[in-house]
């Protein structure tokens, strides 16, 4: 479902803006956003979200419980 319009490459769930092009606060807000579509995918599907923090992993579930995992 890939189109070529106007030299740019749409499909479904892909950045429209080349993020080297974006301000840093355009970058700022894209990565919020991504964020936090990101955790509400996770969330939808019942997993944890597993990140590092402080040099640790973390385990954050939706009901803001969080547990060390390693």
């Amino acid at each position: 479902m890939n189109k070529q319009t106007e030299g740019h490459l749409l499909k479904k769930g892909v950045m429209y803006d080349d993020p080297f092009k974006m301000t840093i606060a355009e970058e700022r807000d894209w990565q919020a956003i991504r964020q936090a579509r990101t955790r509400e995918r996770v969330f939808a599907a019942g997993q944890a979200l597993v990140y590092e923090w402080r040099g640790r992993m973390v385990a954050e579930y939706p009901d803001n419980m969080v547990d060390i995992v390693s």
